[in-house]
Formats: C-alpha cells, structure tokens, sequence
C-alpha cells in the first residue's frame, strides 16, 4: 500500500481586494481543497488560467497561508511550527519549479553563484568542494561540458536551458517533493518533452514525487499517474491519468478532454456542448462553480454545493449528475 507524502484537508485560501474608498471584496482562490499525494507519485492539477492551480501550489510551497484547512506533509501540519529552522527544513525537502525560467533566475548572477546558495544555505557543500557540485549538477541535467556553462548569466542561454538550471538549483538540495508549476509552458515544443522526461527521470531514479501543474490535459496525461481537475477555486475531479481521460465523469472535464487535441481521431475535435465564460472568483456562483456553463444543470446544481464523492474505485467527482 502506497505511503501518503502529502495531504490538503479543506484548505481555503482567499485574497482581500478592495478597502478604504471601496467595500472589501476577496478573490476565492480555493475553497475546501482536498487531495493527497503519495510517496514517488506524481499528480498533475489541471485546469484554465485563474482556477487556483498556483495557489494551491504557493500554499504547499508557504509562500501563503491558507485561511483554514490543513497541509499535512508526513503526518505534520507545514503551519504549525513557524520558526525560521522548520521553515528551512521543510523548504529544502519541499521545492518549487517556477512557471518563468528567466524571471526566477538572478540575472546579475552567473550560474556558478546561482548553483552555489542553495548548497551554503542548507549547509551541504563547502567553498573548497561546491565547484565539484556544481559540474556534477550541471551533467545531471544535460548541460555538458559543464564548464562551458559555469560563468555564463542567464541571458546567455535558451530557456531550455534557463529550466535545466531551474531544475538543477531545485534538486540540489536532495529534495523529496518538487512542485512544477507549468514548468514547459513557455518553452519551444521541442524541448518540453525532453524537460517532463527530465522530471520523470527524477522520480525514477531518486524518488521524488510531483505536483505537476499544467493547463494542458495530454502533458498530464503523459507525465501524472493521477490527474486533478481544478476550476474556478475548486477540484472537480480525480483519478487515476488514463481512467480520468478514457472515462471522465465530470462535465468540465470532460470539456477540456474535448478541446485536447486526439490523434487518434485526426485532430479533429469534439462538439463543444458548454456556455457562458469563466465565473468571478470575486464573485463565485451560487451551487456548483460550473452550473453557469453545465449542460446538463438543473435547480439543485445552483442551490447547492455538491461534495466531491468516490464515484468508482480511487476516482472522486464533483458532480449532482456525473456523466459518462
């Protein structure tokens, strides 16, 4: 039986706007959140721009904390020790992989001193042997030779190869969960496949789990063991990768299953069944966040919140009328 790594109870998280001159409004950028992950998987949240996908990831990485609901990462809720000593210990088994491989890179920084801090700050390496580190980094991920790379600023390089370094800073500090938020969107399409073999290389041979976030239902498909289907601040739907996109029971996800390209069926698309555009998170509807836009929507989905239910076996819907 698998080992749960990580588990989200609940977890709420909302962002004040407003004030002063104008009435306090709050953005609902995850209500009652609820999902785990498992020791060497990765589960992939998917979902529009604007669905909370990020914050859920901000929440999990402490950049925010959460209104209520707890983070539980190995049996230990991540907000209730909050000195700077557990903060550092979480955050070196916990990192993140950033959506913007320039922007999360110090551009007055060559690479040697970029690769160097993380190393100092969690007290792994030495001035006399962090060079050695480095090198052996930089093969890991397909930089070579790596001193060919060492001195060059960020802007010297691709954005592949910007996320190759992202990638290593992370993994050098022997983590055990990494977050990947969109970590290929703004990548060419010839290199996005060599970064998500990358990160399933990693949880091969080292054992990291993943929360994988992306927009793009096949990249899940091909990278997650489970996917997550989140919209307007809310999970729809989870299951096991191949069962979610064969047999998807919510009429969101079923939704972005249409839109995906299928080569199977020449790129041509399904019918669109679906209106109206994506809700307010300052305004949420009433009910069901998608009754708006539900083509099978009645009374009940816009009166009432349903739970997210084990439909069939490890596969949970939030759905009144789950189809399929």
């Amino acid at each position: 039986m698998s080992e749960t790594l990580l588990e989200l109870q609940n977890v709420t998280k909302h962002f004040a706007i407003g004030g002063f001159k104008r009435k306090k409004q709050f953005v609902h950028a995850m209500d009652n959140v609820s999902f785990s992950l498992n020791k060497g998987e990765i589960l992939s949240i998917v979902g529009e721009s604007g669905s909370g996908k990020t914050t859920v990831a901000k929440v999990i990485s402490k950049i925010y904390q959460p209104e209520s609901g707890q983070v539980l990462f190995e049996n230990q809720n991540i907000f209730d020790k909050k000195d700077r000593t557990a903060t550092l210990a979480y955050r070196k088994k916990v990192q993140m992989i950033f959506q913007d491989p320039f922007s999360s890179l110090n551009p007055t920084h060559a690479i040697r001193s970029i690769l160097t801090r993380p190393f100092m700050i969690h007290g792994l390496a030495t001035a006399k042997n962090v060079d050695g580190k480095i090198k052996d980094l930089l093969t890991l991920v397909g930089m070579e030779p790596p001193d060919q790379f060492m001195n060059k600023f960020p802007h010297e390089l691709s954005g592949g190869q910007r996320q190759r370094i992202n990638i290593a800073r992370v993994i050098s500090v022997n983590p055990i969960l990494l977050i990947a938020d969109e970590p290929t969107s703004m990548l060419d399409v010839s290199i996005r496949m060599i970064i998500m073999n990358m990160i399933k290389q990693f949880r091969d041979t080292q054992g990291i789990s993943y929360i994988y976030i992306t927009h793009d239902l096949a990249g899940a498909r091909y990278i997650a063991d489970r996917i997550a289907v989140m919209y307007a601040g809310m999970i729809m739907e989870i299951a096991e990768a191949n069962t979610l996109i064969q047999k998807a029971h919510h009429p969101y996800t079923q939704l972005l299953r249409s839109a995906a390209p299928q080569p199977e069926k020449r790129f041509n698309k399904q019918k669109l069944t679906t209106k109206g555009d994506i809700p307010s998170l300052i305004d949420p509807p009433s009910g069901c966040r998608f009754h708006p836009r539900c083509p099978h929507a009645d009374d009940q989905c816009s009166n009432q919140i349903p739970e997210l239910k084990e439909f069939s076996n490890n596969h949970f819907v939030r759905c009144f009328k789950p189809q399929g």
